[in-house]
């Protein structure tokens, strides 16, 4: 299966033409208006090279930059504007002067040191790129590229270093893609396909809807987690929620490989066998509405059930999640329908650390397990991770 890559980070630089150079797999491209050009990198500024150069040699987040040498990590977090070796702060001091005093990192790599010092001052200049996406299967590489119902992609063979750029519609990206990689990026061009490729996109679409069902279950399973499972409610309540799961997986699977409901007899989608079988189709596919109803309402008086057992087992705990769990205790920055700005929560830390800003993170407010976005909570005073 190919591996998809979203939210790459690259260097920026906009020229004097309002164009702007950006970097991939550290080939410069020109994005304008309403159009993507393969730059020469030689030609980029200096500064943009510089960037392309850091990238290429540190790991850059948008949260911070990192520098891995050989057991020791330096980095620097862009939301403090400080500088870390592993997990000490770098006081009283310039970076370079002081890796290089102590001995940490040898004078001959002062020109890596400065680099990284270089890329720390500028990494507002990194950004992550929303409408490109990288697409991997074996020695293939296509990187894609949206630009209103545009569509660039550029192809590397690694296997014998062959690149090519291309610039495409929907459909033509589409095709072109998955002949490559066998990926189908429905979600860039659903909105802009046609004929059959619609399917894909339609398929794209069921399977977007039982994953977020899937997420909310077991979103659910994890709330009655730590109850005592010797509890009758409980117990038939985790049972019923993990059947479920595995139901809509295999639905899943089953979409994915194209699995339909056809003639029994003769495999065809409409035949003289299914014309015979349709009153008792519709009469099978009514009673599975009404078993799905029932299953989709005993589910929700399990989990009520199970929910109010939990209140109970944790009732004495004055937080379902602690630091044992891996959470630390933050706030809501701004106020909603539900919650007040200022509202205590336990924030998931690893979450929290590998999280880009849009991206959301797992919190607890009291015992409810919400996903907020990360812009939208910070920490506790004082605490650090």
């Amino acid at each position: 299966m190919a591996k998809v890559t979203k939210g790459i980070i690259s260097p920026m630089f906009v020229n004097e033409a309002g164009e702007t150079f950006i970097s991939l797999d550290g080939k410069a491209f020109l994005v304008g208006e309403n159009n993507i050009t393969e730059a020469e990198i030689t030609s980029a500024p200096g500064e943009f090279r510089n960037l392309v150069l850091a990238l290429n040699n540190f790991t850059v987040t948008n949260e911070s930059l990192t520098w891995y040498h050989g057991t020791t990590r330096l980095r620097f977090v862009a939301e403090t504007n400080k500088f870390y070796i592993n997990n000490s702060e770098v006081l009283g001091e310039s970076f370079s002067s002081h890796l290089i005093a102590s001995g940490l990192v040898n004078y001959g790599l002062k020109s890596k040191i400065s680099l990284f010092e270089f890329a720390a001052k500028n990494h507002n200049n990194f950004i992550a790129l929303d409408f490109a996406q990288k697409i991997e299967e074996g020695d293939m590489k296509c990187y894609i590229m949206k630009l209103n119902e545009k569509f660039f992609v550029y192809r590397m063979n690694e296997a014998n270093r062959i690149y090519t750029f291309k610039s495409l519609n929907a459909n033509e990206a589409f095709d072109y893609v998955l002949e490559q990689t066998g990926h189908e990026i429905t979600d860039l061009t659903s909105e802009l396909l046609e004929g059959e490729r619609v399917k894909a996109a339609e398929k794209f679409n069921r399977i977007s809807v039982l994953q977020e069902m899937i997420a909310f279950l077991k979103d659910q399973r994890g709330v009655i987690a730590e109850a005592d499972k010797t509890i009758s409610e409980i117990k038939e309540a985790d049972t019923l929620i993990n059947s479920e799961i595995k139901r809509l997986e295999e639905e899943i699977e089953n979409i994915k490989n194209n699995i339909e409901e056809g003639c029994g007899e003769c495999g065809a989608e409409s035949c003289e066998c299914n014309s015979e079988a349709t009153e008792e189709v519709e009469e099978t596919e009514a009673t599975e509405e009404v078993e799905e109803t029932d299953r989709t309402e005993e589910i929700e008086t399990e989990e009520t059930e199970a929910e109010s057992q939990v209140d109970t087992v944790t009732e004495e705990d004055e937080e379902l999640v602690d630091r044992q769990d891996g959470y630390v205790p933050g706030t809501l920055k701004y106020g909603n329908d539900q919650y007040s700005e200022g509202t205590e929560i336990q924030i998931d830390a690893e979450g929290y650390t590998t999280s880009a800003k849009d991206d959301v993170v797992n919190v607890f407010i009291g015992d409810t397990p919400l996903k907020i976005s990360k812009r939208e909570i910070e920490l506790a005073d004082g605490e650090t991770i």
